[in-house]
């Protein structure tokens, strides 16, 4: 598991088991410890984490602090997810991720007097992650393994996302999509589309169009029986996922098995936004040395963001070779992108990807 590194002043501490990360913190500040400490729990299905500082305002304008955190982790959250993907603060602290509640964030004092400064303040964050069970799966196997068991292998599961900027649904993307459920079908195998909300009405139809009868679809427009999706990563061989879905290629990672990503087409305003998102990327790594070009850079990139021209986001293209660079993936078939989708690109200093690696390997892993 790849350990979360801090910047200058903040410093970590991990806990593991049923430790409370918050409770810890709490503990810890009372008893003198510096401000800055993060002490964190990362599991395979849940983060915790909790930061210890020192305020020098009365404790009612302290008490922004817990907001201010919820803002950060909205921002940090929205950089990364799909923008279609909302992120809501509740007044007492909870977290909503499209309207369902997906964790919290808590906050403790070093007093109780509105007027005067606490001494102390905790801010902790407990966010529930991505993750698959293993009594799900094992639902999911015993639900469908009377229909998947006899297919004809290898079994393919294709996970079919929507349109997502920079990338398009168009007549190209449902063209790689056939190509590579031909190819399964001529090696003897059985391929299985699976669309999700986002995937466009008819789109699936333009794919599955004069193909064999061995070749399954699960569409959500007109789903016509259950979803399959569960079945399908208990007892999948190997999984082909379009390029605009990082959460489904991550569950399939973390599972182990083969995974494929489909390169997607830009579409007319996509290589302006891909633009825009490389160079966002590259103005906010993290200093690569203490020069004169790098803290100019970081300077820039400060003022550009509180003047609100240009924002921390994610970058598909570098996730997806990065992924592929750590043996998690492949590029779906034989050949890599071609170009006119996702294109390799380094990955040494995207700040980004670090920030999503550092959530994928305990998934991954395990631990």
């Amino acid at each position: 598991m790849t350990e979360p590194c801090f910047p200058p002043l903040l410093s970590g501490l991990a806990v593991t088991g049923a430790i409370d990360p918050f409770d810890k913190a709490c503990a810890m500040a009372a008893l003198g410890c510096d401000a800055g400490l993060i002490v964190h729990n990362i599991t395979a299905d849940r983060l915790m984490a909790a930061l210890v500082m020192a305020p020098d305002v009365p404790l009612e304008d302290a008490m922004a602090m817990l907001p201010a955190c919820g803002v950060g982790f909205q921002n940090a959250l929205g950089a990364l997810a799909p923008p279609e993907v909302a992120v809501h603060l509740d007044w007492d602290g909870g977290l909503r991720i499209n309207g369902a509640s997906c964790g919290r964030m808590r906050v403790a004092a070093g007093g109780t007097d509105p007027a005067a400064e606490p001494g102390w303040l905790v801010v902790g964050l407990d966010l529930p992650l991505m993750q698959v069970s293993a009594d799900r799966l094992a639902a999911g196997r015993a639900e469908w393994e009377r229909t998947l068991a006899p297919l004809p292998r290898p079994l393919v599961a294709v996970l079919i996302g929507g349109p997502t900027s920079p990338y398009v649904y168009n007549a190209e993307t449902a063209a790689r999509l056939r190509a590579r459920a031909e190819r399964v079908l001529a090696d003897g195998g059985t391929p299985w589309l699976v669309g999700s909300r986002r995937t466009p009405p008819g789109f699936l139809e333009r794919v599955r169009r004069g193909l064999d009868d061995r070749l399954r679809v699960f569409d959500w427009a007109r789903p016509g029986g259950s979803n399959p999706y569960t079945g399908l990563l208990a007892m999948a061989d190997r999984f082909v996922v379009t390029g605009d879905s990082i959460s489904m290629q991550v569950e399939v990672a973390r599972l182990g098995k083969p995974l494929e990503i489909v390169p997607l087409p830009f579409g007319w305003l996509g290589r302006a936004d891909d633009a825009r998102r490389r160079a966002a990327a590259w103005m906010f790594q993290p200093p690569r040395d203490d020069s004169a070009p790098e803290r100019a850079r970081l300077a820039a990139a400060r003022g550009l963001y509180h003047l609100r021209l240009m924002q921390q986001t994610r970058h598909f293209p570098r996730f997806h070779q990065a992924l592929v660079d750590r043996g998690l993936a492949s590029w779906a078939g034989t050949e890599g992108p071609d170009g006119t989708g996702d294109p390799p690109v380094s990955t040494a200093a995207a700040d980004d990807v670090t920030r999503i690696l550092r959530r994928i390997d305990p998934l991954v892993h395990g631990a």
